[in-house]
């Protein structure tokens, strides 16, 4: 059996959380709060999460990125831009804030997607001996 790449198993687990979530706080009024194991996914696996995000954003250039885009499809290029960081990183710092009683669970759909959208630059800038597992991974067992 073919392992898959860690970020992949990251990225499949977000897209499931995704759909649970509510769908804006910014342009619709918010139904329900984010579920607990969101947040907690979110917090478990912020290690790995802010090392992707760094070796896309601090360790390589707009250029740089821009240049995967073009060379891998499935890359979008709304997230080449250096202030695409703060957007990414944004579900985890909410989740952070959760986690601490900061604040009400306010992550939402958009969050999980531009994180997913910059998760998929680092499967091509990471370093994969370093990722040593994924927590929670596979997420339908916690989704009953």
């Amino acid at each position: 059996m073919i392992e898959q790449h860690p970020i992949e198993n990251l990225i499949e687990d977000l897209k499931k959380i995704e759909a649970l979530l509510p769908i804006s706080g910014y342009m619709h009024p918010v139904q329900k709060e984010a579920p607990d194991f969101a947040i907690l996914y979110l917090t478990a696996n912020s290690g790995l999460i802010e090392y992707c995000l760094d070796a896309v954003y601090k360790h390589r250039t707009k250029v740089q990125r821009l240049e995967m885009s073009k060379s891998h499809p499935e890359l979008h290029e709304s997230v080449v831009h250096n202030d695409s960081y703060k957007l990414a990183s944004h579900a985890l710092s909410s989740a952070r804030s959760c986690w601490n009683a900061l604040q009400d669970p306010g992550v939402y759909q958009d969050d999980i997607h531009m994180l997913v959208r910059a998760l998929r630059y680092a499967k091509y800038c990471v370093d994969l001996d370093l990722i040593r597992r994924v927590f929670m991974h596979p997420v339908d067992r916690y989704l009953s």
